[in-house]
């Protein structure tokens, strides 16, 4: 049956060829298609290091004259540090901490620079001061998971991405002396967290570099645009807990000339920020445009081996009259379109490993065999479905056909 199969196809080449470029044309666009929602979703789901899961984000103003200055005259710092105690003592406050305006996630805001170490220098990662605390709040992780971040927090000085970490000191370290500034001999602790993504997940693998700050030299010239101040709060307290908040709270948010003004979850946060940067655009468009790809493969090639197997209706009833049954008819009309996908297989799949180490979604690629060889069989598996579903139809009714119909046809 293999080599009748060959014949016929052989015999019919001039339409074959044109069926052999389709099938071959379908199945590259669909691996595309196929591959870039993978990487949708795998952004979409990536671990990011970090938790924003119960972390409100507490916004502040600062009372201040014409020029700028506190209105009172009193120090901001003193009055934002008793606010930031007062936020601890709540109850179902976990950790409070302090950042600068480009220093936590989902943030508008960047900012750049250097590390080094020895000859070696490291640069366009983003970097920002935070409070240690913001290791409890954000859930940051080490990448040795026998270390307590946390406890080692204590003596270290920054906190370093694990890309940048291997950059600098090779894979597998979590924690080394690292400078701030080339001309400077002051090696500063650096401990490696599993966070490669500096703001969120669709920013793609970058440095991340927190500066360890105390609280106090951190507020040193406390603006509410350039410092922010975070809440993690315990899942069995996060029940209205903003509400409640703002009622047992009341009378207690203002010292001096500062005063709490905000209580924002950090999932709208996030939405804003991803909603501002056209992400949520981007990757609705995105799907949007695969399904539509996915819809006219679809049509493309069931309608071509619907029309090829209605045209050959004839030769079927002659087959019959000759003494085919129906079922080895359907059967070999399966065959034949498999076996047309199966010759156009291998130069498909020479395709799209050319082709699919170039598709990048937001600076992010996940390549690999593991991940080719899965799309493979996913689009493989597709295409025979969709050339079944183009002959089942037309092969079942043709099948039917009585042989003096056939006859009078040919």
């Amino acid at each position: 049956m293999f080599r009748h199969i060959l014949k016929l196809i052989t015999n019919q080449w001039r339409a074959n060829v044109w069926i052999l470029a389709e099938l071959l044309l379908s199945f590259v666009c669909l691996f595309c298609v196929f591959f870039f929602v993978y990487q949708l979703a795998t952004r979409t789901w990536m671990d990011k290091g970090f938790d924003i899961d119960h972390v409100y984000k507490a916004e502040w103003s600062m009372h201040t004259d014409g020029d700028g200055k506190p209105f009172t005259g009193s120090d901001p710092k003193d009055a934002l540090l008793e606010l930031i105690a007062r936020l601890r003592r709540y109850p179902g406050v976990e950790a409070v901490c302090v950042t600068g305006g480009a220093s936590y996630p989902y943030t508008g805001n960047s900012r750049g620079g250097n590390v080094y170490r020895d000859t070696l220098s490291v640069g366009d990662l983003c970097q920002g001061d935070v409070s240690r605390d913001a290791i409890t709040v954000f859930r940051y992780r080490s990448v040795d998971p026998s270390v307590d971040l946390r406890r080692e927090a204590e003596k270290a000085d920054c906190l370093l991405s694990q890309c940048l970490m291997d950059e600098l000191f090779g894979p597998g370290v979590a924690k080394g002396y690292m400078r701030k500034d080339r001309k400077k001999t002051d090696d500063r602790l650096a401990l490696a967290v599993t966070s490669n993504t500096p703001r969120d997940e669709y920013s793609g693998d970058g440095g991340l570099c927190w500066w360890l700050t105390d609280e106090a030299k951190l507020l040193k010239k406390p603006h509410p645009l350039s410092h922010c101040i975070f809440l993690r709060v315990r899942p069995e307290a996060d029940r209205d807990f903003a509400d409640r908040f703002w009622r047992e709270m009341k009378g207690r948010l203002q010292v001096g000339d500062c005063m709490i003004t905000n209580l924002i979850p950090m999932e709208r946060v996030r939405a804003q920020d991803l909603n501002w940067r056209g992400i949520d655009f981007y990757y609705s468009f995105a799907y949007v445009l695969a399904g539509f790809f996915l819809l006219c493969a679809f049509l493309g090639v069931i309608g071509t081996f619907w029309f090829r197997t209605q045209a050959r209706t004839s030769e079927i009833g002659i087959r019959i009259a000759m003494g085919a049954t129906p079922r080895s008819v359907r059967r070999l009309l399966f065959a034949e379109g498999l076996m047309l996908f199966a010759l156009v297989w291998v130069p498909g799949m020479v395709l799209a490993w050319l082709l699919h180490d170039s598709i990048d979604v937001l600076h992010f690629r996940v390549s690999g065999p593991l991940a080719f060889t899965l799309i493979g069989l996913l689009t493989t598996l597709v295409m025979a479905m969709l050339i079944t579903a183009g002959v089942w139809a037309p092969a079942r009714q043709a099948s039917r056909i009585n042989p003096v119909d056939a006859l009078r046809y040919e």
